[in-house]
């Protein structure tokens, strides 16, 4: 049997989206995976004479991360269509997207003419798709799903990138009333609550005031509690939010000089800490992470030697942070 001759295919698409770059992209890498035949947008005063492919794509999804393509065989009274759904990353460059889909469109346009040559009156899984409509129209296009041996439709989830996130990096903030600020380490997990932008976070910070006088401080602080983020896109940049239950331990120890003799104390206090973080670039397995939080406790800390006050660990003060940040799988 000679090989039946490639068709023109025509693409349909919204009018929005067929006169943009994507529907050129689209197109050429169409033609590039028919090998013989050519790809061309639908026109709406367009009148063909001859057999044609018709492709109809529709994107969905706020960013239009998920594609449906369907293909059949225009003219053909045994038509059958093949329907394909391909979702994306945000991560995924626009025309790379766009190139994606016109490969896929090219490829089943080579399998639907494979199956009318090899199997013409066979069932072979694909049920029939309403009649493409006999003049093409660059317009956003609604048909009735064909029933197709493909699986469930494709969801398109909001967030399609990691869902657990671990940040680690160095601080710096409020120490003593007076003297060095505190530096130190700090920690956070956080995980997505399903498609919703909210967020569980579990926290952890130890930092120490460098030694001065005869008075070494430390603090441990551990939180856990809730927060937001929002993605702006255009960077590439995810903006996040958070307000957590935190416990803090302040711990000092003091040298008796002329003794040389140690003395040390410590103490437990509950409070609150909120906070800001933006993460660069979004969607990737590393990023850097740069953030502030405030916090306020139930009550602030003396530090005494011998009779006399030394200073105090406040019950208010902020910290500031820079680290990385690794998604989790």
């Amino acid at each position: 049997m000679l090989p039946m001759p490639l068709p023109i295919v025509l693409i349909e698409m919204s009018a929005q989206d067929a006169h943009q770059e994507c529907a050129i992209v689209l197109a050429a890498a169409c033609s590039k995976a028919v090998q013989g035949g050519d790809c061309a947008i639908a026109d709406a005063h367009e009148q063909p004479n001859e057999t044609h492919a018709v492709a109809i794509v529709s994107w969905s999804g706020p960013d239009q991360l998920l594609v449906r393509v369907q293909v059949g065989i225009k003219g053909d009274a045994a038509s059958r269509w093949l329907v394909r759904e391909l979702s994306f990353r945000e991560a995924d460059d626009r025309a790379e997207r766009c190139k994606a889909t016109g490969l896929v469109i090219g490829t089943l346009v080579g399998i639907t003419l494979r199956q009318k040559e090899q199997v013409p009156e066979v069932d072979s899984g694909w049920a029939p798709a309403p009649k493409p409509p006999e003049r093409p129209r660059a317009r956003a296009v609604q048909p009735e799903a064909p029933r197709v041996a493909v699986g469930q439709p494709v969801k398109p989830r909001r967030y399609p990138h990691a869902m657990r996130w671990f940040d680690v990096g160095l601080l710096a903030g409020s120490g003593l009333d007076r003297g060095a600020s505190r530096l130190g380490a700090w920690g956070r997990g956080r995980q997505v609550l399903g498609d919703l932008p909210l967020l569980v976070t579990l926290s952890a910070t130890y930092a120490v005031r460098p030694s001065s006088e005869q008075v070494a401080v430390s603090w441990l602080t551990l939180g856990a509690g809730l927060g937001a983020h929002s993605t702006w896109t255009a960077v590439r940049v995810d903006l996040r939010v958070h307000m957590e239950l935190m416990v803090a331990h302040v711990r000092a120890q003091v040298r008796d000089e002329a003794t040389g003799r140690d003395d040390s104390g410590d103490t437990w206090s509950g409070g609150f800490l909120g906070g800001l973080g933006a993460a660069w670039p979004h969607a990737s397995p590393a990023a850097l992470v740069v953030g502030v939080d405030g916090w306020t406790l139930a009550r602030r800390t003396e530090i005494l030697v011998g009779d006399q006050r030394f200073a105090s660990s406040p019950s208010i003060g902020m910290t500031f942070l820079i680290g990385a940040e690794f998604a989790l799988p």
